[in-house]
């Protein structure tokens, strides 16, 4: 299995250091960016859950996140 780094940034500049460090030579890394700096940072699945219960609390989608990763965990053994 492979290990996962942890590294601290703690400046934009040590973070513009170690992208251009870890994903320059790479040819298999591609940023798409977003089409518009208001949207906000989430993942697809965020954004279908959000979009698939409009109405549901906080803990509500905490709840549908944890029964998706033990779902995803079952199907993966």
């Amino acid at each position: 299995m492979a290990t996962i780094e942890k590294e601290e940034i703690d400046t934009w500049h040590t973070l513009h250091l170690r992208i251009d460090d870890y994903f320059t030579h790479y040819d298999g890394y591609v940023f798409r960016g977003q089409a518009d700096s208001d949207w906000r940072l989430e993942s697809s699945l965020t954004r279908a859950v959000r979009n698939s219960y409009p109405t549901a609390k906080h803990e509500e989608l905490r709840q549908l996140a944890s029964q998706h990763i033990a779902n995803f965990k079952a199907d993966a053994a």
